[in-house]
Formats: structure tokens, sequence, C-alpha cells
């Protein structure tokens, strides 16, 4: 959702300020920075029945970065964007829209639209300023 507002204010943006065309943006969570195993335990609290297994593996073999972030102060000073959605109510909203996927994709559609009202009713519940 937070993404997705992100992308019509910039296009709206963009219409009012043709030097935005071209230029790149990132919209992100403005939170902390959270370990792979807290964010599925807070997965497994919004959906009881989902399970995990922790694999180790051969650290020769594999690289990963131990931080991977978006730097989203460019929209946030040229678009005035921010996020409205704490990580606990974006890890929740997600949860919600997979599980209604898993358990009757031909109905997906209606939780997404149910999701997009909600989050109407926050962002001018919250403000958007």
């Amino acid at each position: 959702m937070e993404t997705t507002w992100g992308y019509l204010l910039l296009a709206a943006s963009i219409k009012k300020n043709k030097r935005l065309h071209g230029e790149a943006f990132n919209f992100g969570p403005n939170t902390k920075n959270y370990k792979v195993l807290f964010v599925v335990q807070l997965i497994k609290k919004y959906w009881k029945t989902i399970t995990w297994q922790v694999v180790k593996k051969n650290r020769k073999n594999f690289h990963e970065s131990n931080l991977l972030k978006l730097n989203c102060n460019k929209a946030k000073i040229h678009l005035k964007w921010k996020c409205i959605l704490s990580f606990k109510e974006t890890i929740s909203m997600t949860i919600d829209w997979y599980k209604s996927y898993y358990s009757n994709s031909n109905k997906i559609s209606e939780t997404s639209i149910r999701q997009i009202k909600e989050y109407e009713k926050l962002l001018m519940k919250r403000s958007i300023k």
C-alpha cells in the first residue's frame, strides 16, 4: 500500500513538475532494522498455521549483505511522501492478503479492494501532509 501511494503521488508530482520525469525514487518503511527471524516470528503471530525451518548453509558458498535498506529521503523531500503504516500494520496487511490468496485466490480482488479502502481511511485519518 505504501509503495502504491508513493507511485501515485510521484505521478501527480511529475504532472506538475516535469523536472521529476525520469528521476528514481524509493518508497519504503520508516523502521528500524529487523532480523529475519523476528519478522518470521511476527508473521507467525498473524498466520498461526505457517511453519518455517532455519537451515544452516555453508557460508563459503553464499554471500548476502548484512543490511539491505532503501534510502527514501528523496521521496520525503521532493514529494512530501511518508509512511502511514507501522511495521506491524504492514506485516498484518501483507499476511492478511497472502492468507486470503492461498485460501481462495479467486476472491483475492475482494481482499485487495478492502485493503485499499482501509488504507485510504488511514491515509485521511493520519494525514498525508
